[in-house]
């Protein structure tokens, strides 16, 4: 029994041992357990071998495990490019696994490149046995990446039971392209000449990725070209300034084809080949920017010239012996300067005689002989270069008269053009016309003694005159021949009617006129003219005269009369005062047919005066109305009379006239817009005083007359009321007598005393006199 127990209990203790071991065993893939027996002190065990057993049993691990992966599920490749660039979205897959037999707590995923995640289920979390927890996350490639040259991505997961677990991704990322391409128009290789424009177009294709420097063009034009404008910057920055030209695309310029246009013209020097080329000094990001194609070449074509002449009159025109021809060479130089003397030579007909130079502009001429050789130098620019030259035609020339013009040095120009070199000008008969003028022009209405100017212009052209030009002018009966004021080339003769005007034979072409004047006669009526008509060709076959012929009908004349006063009219008179009129007649158009008649009626409260001024008038003032007479013939201008009159004493109210034309002087509808006048009477003005004798302040005793005298000054207008004055005396006073009443009426019965002027006293001074006696017991002052 107590062996049996013993083995039993070792057992159980093994079995404890195991689980508590259990952490060791599960590094082990098999457990051994030995059991050993030893007998009591006091038992012999007679079979030992059986002592001792062992067992061996396979160990099943406690195994938490935990394995991450990730991937790139997704490239955005936003360019296009089929590379992984600057500003692509990435998207990536993390996936933590429990590939253990246990259960596995927080378990979290971490992304060294991307956070936060989009993880299902959230984190941490808690997994079974083959349990996931997967994760998802966005990354925008940067600038740095790009430097790189790649995107290091590492995911780790981790759990409470287990350590960290890594998985890497490495992507290759690609930088920006660029390849750079140089377009000419013309093409390069196309001849180019002096002057001309050419059009450089740069283009950058940026491919893979943007820019991640700037990306510059440098163009330097050779010294044959001349740097224009940009034309179209497109997405560059220029700079212009200096040469070489810069042309920028900026940094993170997105991939794509970009041009820049840009102009240079030809330097008229310009001799051999002209150029450009581009280099790229910013690459933009690009470690190897390409430029195959980033120089131009253009040959500078040899010169062109062309040759015309001109002469003024033009060729085929005729002229006249005398007459100056004045010659135009023009040189048009094309494609590139002279590269060698270029010689015109003109050899004139025997017809003409050489004149001079009269501008040479930037030809040399040598003119000594015939034919005259004009040069222009080797290096001379393209452009247009005229030299102008003069010859008469001789004055025995008859039939036609020319020159003609060679080019004996070409200039450079392997085949240089004359096709309009050779002039040729007929021998024309003379041409005339005339014209007539007048002054005022032919239509106007004159006017009785009216000045008219006459003007006769001959134009001759083609020729100098043949034979003499004569111009007859008949005059009217109703016109007086006055004087020639401006003979110019003319010979006039103007003893008789019709005037004869005279150019001479010979006379060269141009305008030539003579001035000459008539008077409209007093008597004239109707419509005034002349004729001319030309009675000496001058050699002309056909002369012409289209409006020779001049009419002015004479109009009736114009009358007007204005009046005004002094004082001007609407200003207070008074009685007794002198109004002056001034009655003015403005005759236009014509002298007067007829009297003209002013009547001037006044009122019956003026006094007429006299005429201060009668002027061209004739004044018959004997009754009322006055009546102011201008004469018929009065010639146009502006005629006055003035005339006084006076306002009566008893006037009142208003004083005024007004007149009237009533003889027309030939004007069917005279004027008399302010013809009346009024002047309105002022109110009487008194002014009264007192004197004594003896004077005020004097003394005087008891018993002593003093004499008192009023005084009333009317003036302005007569009274229109009665005039009192009351004197009350002191009663120290006693009055004594009226010795002097005047105009005054006298009431002595009481005291006061009573003076009075009655109503309708014309203005002027008025003056009563009486005495008063001072009483015996007066003391003290007396007065009143």
């Amino acid at each position: 029994m107590n062996y049996d127990y013993s083995i039993i209990a070792l057992r159980g203790f093994l079995i404890g041992l195991l689980l508590v071991g259990s952490a060791t065993a599960l590094a082990q893939t098999s457990v051994t357990n030995e059991a050993f027996v030893t007998p009591p002190t006091t038992v012999i065990d007679p079979i030992l071998s059986n002592n001792q057993d062992a067992e061996t049993n396979p160990v099943v691990p406690f195994a938490p495990v935990l394995v991450t992966t990730k991937s790139l599920t997704s490239n955005a490749d936003e360019d296009g490019s089929g590379n992984v660039t600057l500003g692509d979205t990435l998207t990536y897959t993390l996936t933590v696994t429990n590939t253990g037999n246990v259960t596995l707590t927080g378990v979290t995923l971490v992304d060294s490149l991307i956070a936060p995640l989009n993880c299902v289920p959230t984190q941490p979390v808690t997994l079974n046995p083959t349990e996931q927890l997967v994760c998802t996350g966005e990354y925008v490639v940067q600038p740095g990446d790009v430097t790189a040259g790649q995107i290091v991505n590492t995911a780790t997961g981790d759990s409470d039971q287990t350590g960290p677990d890594n998985d890497q991704v490495t992507t290759p990322v690609f930088g920006p392209e660029v390849s750079v391409s140089k377009a000419a128009n013309p093409v390069g290789g196309s001849s180019v000449t002096a002057g001309q424009t050419i059009t450089y177009t740069l283009t950058a294709v940026v491919s893979d990725a943007p820019l991640t420097a700037p990306l510059n063009l440098s163009d330097t034009l050779d010294a044959d070209l001349t740097f224009g404008s940009v034309t179209n910057a497109g997405a560059f920055t220029s700079n212009t300034a200096g040469n070489p030209l810069v042309f920028t695309l900026p940094s993170g310029t997105t991939p794509g084809s970009y041009s820049v246009s840009y102009t240079a013209t030809v330097n008229n020097d310009a001799t051999g080949t002209v150029g450009n080329s581009v280099i790229i000094t910013g690459s933009g990001g690009d470690p190897d920017p390409q430029c195959p194609s980033c120089t131009t070449n253009h040959p500078v074509a040899d010169p062109q010239v062309s040759v015309t002449k001109a002469s003024n009159p033009a060729s085929g025109t005729n002229v006249t012996a005398g007459q100056t021809i004045t010659y135009t060479l023009t040189a048009t130089i094309a494609d590139a300067a002279l590269t060698t003397d270029l010689d015109l030579s003109d050899t004139l007909d025997a017809d003409l005689t050489f004149g001079s130079v009269t501008n040479s502009g930037a030809f040399s001429a040598d003119t000594a002989g015939n034919p005259l050789v004009f040069t222009l130098p080797s290096g001379t620019t393209p452009g247009n270069y005229s030299v102008t030259y003069t010859a008469t035609v001789n004055s025995d020339a008859i039939g036609t008269v020319g020159n003609s013009v060679v080019i004996t040095g070409p200039g450079g120009d392997p085949d240089p053009q004359c096709p309009s070199c050779s002039t040729s000008h007929p021998l024309a008969d003379p041409q005339v016309s005339v014209t007539k003028v007048s002054n005022p022009a032919s239509g106007t209405n004159v006017t009785a003694g009216q000045t008219i100017t006459y003007t006769l212009t001959a134009t001759i052209t083609d020729a100098a005159l043949t034979a003499a030009l004569d111009l007859s002018d008949t005059l009217d009966a109703d016109l007086t021949f006055g004087a020639v004021t401006n003979a110019g080339a003319f010979t006039p003769n103007t003893a008789g009617n019709p005037l004869v005007f005279t150019l001479p034979s010979g006379t060269t072409p141009g305008s030539y006129s003579v001035t000459y004047t008539a008077t409209v006669n007093n008597d004239a009526t109707g419509t005034v003219g002349n004729s001319v008509v030309i009675t000496g060709s001058g050699g002309d076959p056909d002369p012409q005269c289209p409006s020779c012929t001049t009419n002015h009908p004479v109009a009736d004349p114009q009358v007007s009369v204005t009046k005004a006063s002094n004082p001007v009219s609407g200003t207070q008179v008074s009685a007794g005062q002198t109004i002056a009129y001034t009655l003015t007649a403005t005759i236009t158009d014509a002298a007067l047919t007829a009297a003209l008649d002013l009547s001037d009626t006044l009122d019956a409260d003026l006094t007429f005066g006299s005429v201060t001024n009668a002027g061209a008038f004739s004044a018959n003032t004997a009754g009322n109305p006055l009546v102011f007479t201008l004469p018929s013939g009065t010639t146009p201008g502006s005629y006055s009379v003035t005339y006084t009159a006076t306002v009566n004493n008893d006037a009142a109210g208003t004083v005024g006239n007004s007149v009237v034309i009533t003889g027309p002087g030939g004007d069917p509808d005279p004027e008399c817009p302010s013809c009346t006048t009024g002047h309105p009477l002022a109110d009487p003005q008194i002014v009264v005083n007192k004197t004594s004798d003896p004077v005020s302040g004097s003394s005087v005793i008891a018993g002593v007359t003093i004499t008192y005298t009023l005084t009333a000054v009317v003036s302005d207008a007569a009274l229109t009321a009665d005039l009192d004055l009351s004197d009350t005396l002191d009663a120290d006073l006693t009055f004594g007598s009226v010795i002097n009443a005047g105009a005054f009426s006298a009431n002595t019965a009481g005291n006061p005393l009573v003076f009075t002027l009655p109503s309708g006293t014309t203005p002027g001074n008025y003056s009563v006199t009486y005495t008063a006696t001072v009483n015996n017991d007066a003391t003290g002052t007396v007065g009143n």
